[in-house]
C-alpha cells in the first residue's frame, strides 16, 4: 500500500525520513522505558528488604512479649523467619585491642556496604580508639533506624577477666552481644 501512495520519489523519500524519525522516536521511548523500569526493580529490592526486616522485626518483639528474651531495641537484621537477630560481626576481645571480623550472611552484604563504618570494623584488627571511631557510626546508623546490631564476643584466654569486662562494656556500648562459650 506504501508503494502504491507514493507516486515520485520525493514521497518515498519524505516517507522514508518520517518512518527513520518514527523509529528514532520508538527506540527513545523504548530507552525511557527500560530505565523506568531498572528503577523499579532496584526500588522493589530495596522493599523487599526492608519488609522482610520488619515481619523478623515483628517476630523478635512477639518473643519478648512472650517472654523468650530481648532488649529494648529490636535487631537490625532480624531473620524473617524466627525474629532471631541475625550477627554483624566476631569480635575476640584481646589483651590491647579488639579482633573484628564481619559474618553477616551472604544476603546482607548490600545493608552492609549501606551502614557507615560497619565495613571498616570488619577489616580486622582493630585498636579501641578506631573501634571507638567506626562503631559510633554504626550505632549513629542504628538509632535513626530504630534498632540494634548483634555480635558474638570471642574470649580470649590471653585477656585477664577485668580487661575482658573493660573491652565488653566498650563493646556493649555499640552492639547487642552473645557470649560465645
Amino acid at each position: 500500500q506504501i508503494f502504491k501512495k507514493l507516486e515520485t520519489g520525493d514521497d518515498f523519500a519524505a516517507e522514508v525520513v518520517a518512518l527513520r524519525d518514527s523509529e528514532s522516536e520508538l527506540r527513545e521511548e523504548n530507552q525511557n522505558l527500560a530505565e523506568q523500569l531498572n528503577e523499579a526493580a532496584v526500588e522493589l529490592a530495596a522493599q523487599s528488604t526492608t519488609l522482610s526486616d520488619t515481619k523478623g522485626q515483628l517476630k523478635s518483639v512477639m518473643r519478648q512479649l512472650e517472654g523468650k528474651g530481648g532488649f529494648d531495641m529490636p535487631p537490625c537484621w532480624p531473620n524473617p523467619v524466627n525474629g532471631k537477630p541475625e550477627y554483624a560481626l566476631d569480635v575476640q576481645l584481646l589483651p590491647t585491642r579488639l579482633e573484628v571480623v564481619g559474618v553477616w550472611p551472604a544476603h546482607r552484604e548490600a545493608d552492609a556496604s549501606k551502614i557507615p563504618g560497619l565495613k571498616e570494623l570488619a577489616q580486622g584488627v582493630a585498636d579501641l580508639e578506631s573501634f571507638h571511631r567506626e562503631a559510633s557510626k554504626v550505632l549513629l546508623w542504628s538509632n535513626e533506624h530504630e534498632c540494634r546490631h548483634y555480635v558474638r564476643i570471642i574470649d580470649s584466654p590471653d585477656t585477664d577477666k577485668a580487661t575482658f569486662k573493660r573491652l565488653l562494656l566498650l563493646v556493649e556500648n555499640y552492639f547487642y552481644k552473645y557470649l560465645v562459650q
